[in-house]
């Protein structure tokens, strides 16, 4: 095995990097507030994030991506902070698909829904309320469709 050297980073590295992998009091507050959690996909992305109590007999899991649209940063760092609200399935059994798309059906409203995907766009404020109102009327349907 090679021994290679390290070094401690250097209190401006330390300060980058806490600012690139770090959460900030406020974010850290607004996920308390909100009930959502941090969530790093790799590849350098980070998100915050919520679940939604679904799943099926592949054990498919499904949770919405939350990011600024900001193109200065992924998390956003205000409520007031305009976001995306991401709901991919596209890659779940056809039997959480079909549920989704018959959602979509009987709740058109301003939700973005396209094959595969919904999107809400709106600040954080506003759009968390709206995820979870979505994700309840997903969750009670797929109940009812189980039993």
């Amino acid at each position: 095995m090679i021994d290679i050297p390290t070094r401690k980073a250097t209190p401006q590295e330390q300060a980058y990097l806490d600012r690139i992998y770090g959460l900030t009091k406020n974010q850290k507050k607004i996920i308390e507030d909100y009930d959502i959690y941090f969530y790093h996909s790799g590849g350098g992305c980070r998100h915050f994030a919520f679940d939604l109590n679904i799943s099926d007999m592949e054990e498919d899991n499904l949770f919405w991506f939350i990011n600024s649209v900001s193109d200065k940063r992924q998390l956003p760092i205000k409520e007031n902070e305009r976001c995306s609200f991401y709901l991919y399935y596209e890659q779940c059994s056809d039997s959480i698909i079909n549920k989704i798309a018959k959602i979509h059906k009987q709740n058109n409203e301003e939700e973005c829904f396209d094959k595969g995907h919904i999107f809400i766009y709106d600040t954080l404020k506003n759009g968390v309320p709206k995820m979870k109102a979505l994700t309840k009327k997903l969750e009670i349907f797929n109940y009812k469709e189980q039993d």
